[in-house]
C-alpha cells in the first residue's frame, strides 16, 4: 500500500511542477516576446500568434538559432532568388494539401509552374534542401549566399 502512494505522491508532484511551467510560461509570454520561445514537439509561439504544430516545427540550429522545419524535423529554407524549373530539383517546396490560410505568418500560395499549393512563411516560399536526409541535417544553409534556413 505505501508503494501505492508513493506512486500516487510522484504523479501529483510531476503534475505540480507540469502546471508551475505553464502558468510561468503563460505569464511570461503574455507581454511583448522579443524572440521565439520552443516548446515541446516544436511548436513555437510568436507575436504573431501560433504556429500550427502539424505544419511546422522549430529546432535550434547548429548556430544556436531557431530556425523552421515540417513536422517530421526537416529543415526548411527560403532563397533571395526565384526558384523554377531545374531549381527545384534540389529544391523541392513544401506543399500543401489545398489553399488553406494556416495563420497570419503561415500561408499557401499555388503556384502555376508546379501546378500545387506552396507553403509560405511571411510571403517566403519554404523549400527542403535534397541533400538533407536527416531530420536536423541543415546542409543548404547560406549555400550561393541565397540559401537561408528559414526562421520564425
Amino acid at each position: 500500500m505505501g508503494k501505492i502512494v508513493a506512486m500516487n505522491t510522484n504523479t501529483l508532484i510531476v503534475v505540480i511542477i507540469v502546471i508551475c511551467i505553464a502558468v510561468g510560461a503563460f505569464l511570461f509570454l503574455d507581454g511583448e516576446v522579443a524572440a521565439p520561445t520552443e516548446t515541446e514537439q516544436g511548436v513555437t509561439e510568436n507575436m504573431s500568434g501560433a504556429i500550427d504544430e502539424n505544419v511546422l516545427g522549430v529546432e535550434t540550429g547548429t548556430d544556436g538559432r531557431a530556425y523552421l522545419t515540417d513536422p517530421t524535423g526537416k529543415a526548411l529554407y527560403t532563397t533571395t532568388k526565384e526558384c523554377t524549373g531545374e531549381c527545384l530539383v534540389a529544391w523541392p517546396p513544401y506543399t500543401a494539401p489545398s489553399s488553406v490560410e494556416v495563420s497570419d505568418d503561415l500561408s499557401v500560395t499555388y503556384r502555376e509552374d508546379t501546378q500545387s499549393y506552396h507553403y509560405t512563411y511571411k510571403g517566403e516560399f519554404l523549400y527542403y534542401y535534397q541533400a538533407d536526409t536527416e531530420p536536423g541535417d541543415q546542409k543548404g544553409e547560406g549555400l550561393g549566399d541565397v540559401w537561408f534556413l528559414a526562421r520564425p
